[in-house]
């Protein structure tokens, strides 16, 4: 089977050399480990792509499939925007001291790419008990659409936060929106690049910045294995 060129070399919807299970497993993996919102909804979009073209291609089970990955990124999407305290309307409040830049669930939303049917979508499917959710996914093949639906009806309110502070989640989050994408990044630069590429009057800042984020980070390294011993140093199990 050939995808379209947006779908067919992403490693989880690979289809060469794997079974469906196997793909949607991965899929489903890494769209519950998406900290961003713009990767998710990009997450969504592949999806649709993809169910898109199992629909012309007759292939009900990529269907089913594409549709899974779809209803997952949607709502995970609409978990990180519910997780952004609703704004009071009005200019953004201020910020004191190094807390991050108070930002409201529309603005995160247009910076993501997200449209505000989208944005209101994602909401609807977050606010889905997490067993009907489940429940449905796997076994009642909904659409889009049918589970928002069913986001709209009363529900008991749910800590998604789940006891931990907004501020620090908040801190969290952004942490870790720059530092996956650093990662990923400089894990395929070698550093001889970095010095050839840099003037030598901008080697002075660079060492400076370096010396603030190697203690910071060897201390979050450590309190991280603490949390969970079974994460090696280098961040593998």
């Amino acid at each position: 089977m050939t995808l379209p060129a947006t779908l067919r070399d992403h490693p989880a919807i690979n289809v060469r050399g794997a079974s469906l299970p196997v793909r949607y497993e991965a899929a489903r993996s890494a769209i519950a480990a998406c900290d961003r919102l713009d990767e998710c909804q990009d997450w969504a979009d592949k999806a649709a792509a993809l169910a898109s073209y199992a629909k012309q291609a007759n292939d009900d089970e990529l269907v089913h499939m594409a549709t899974r990955i779809q209803l997952r990124a949607v709502r995970r999407c609409g978990e990180l925007l519910r997780a952004i305290e609703p704004s009071p309307g009005g200019r953004p409040s201020e910020t004191r001291g190094g807390d991050p830049p108070s930002l409201s669930r529309s603005q995160a939303a247009h910076d993501a790419g997200l449209s505000r049917d989208q944005k209101r979508t994602a909401l609807r499917v977050a606010a889905v008990p997490e067993e009907e959710f489940e429940r449905a996914v796997e076994a009642e093949r909904p659409t889009v659409t049918a589970m928002a639906d069913r986001g709209t009806r009363k529900q008991p309110e749910v800590d998604l936060l789940e006891g931990r502070d907004p501020k620090d989640f908040k801190t969290a989050t952004a942490v870790r929106a720059l530092l996956i994408p650093l990662a990923e990044l400089v894990a395929t630069i070698p550093v001889e690049a970095v010095m050839r590429g840099s003037r030598p009057r901008e080697l002075p800042g660079l060492a400076r910045r370096l010396s603030t984020l190697q203690p910071w980070l060897a201390s979050l390294a450590a309190m991280i294995a603490l949390e969970s011993p079974d994460v090696k140093p280098n961040g593998t199990h």
